[in-house]
């Protein structure tokens, strides 16, 4: 970490993404985006298990 904790906890407070969060940001919004593309086949599934 390049800055104290204080500075960022302040960042976050600000509404700031520090430098380190932006990869794993990108990565959790393609994981989602790909979650939400597989779940309506997912959920058609269950469904047609219940019946």
């Amino acid at each position: 970490m390049t800055t104290t904790a204080d500075e960022f906890i302040a960042q976050v407070r600000r509404g700031e993404i520090p430098e380190k969060a932006e990869a794993n940001i990108g990565r959790i919004r393609q994981c989602l985006r790909e979650a939400l593309v597989a779940l309506p086949s997912v959920l058609a599934t269950v469904h047609e298990g219940c019946s």
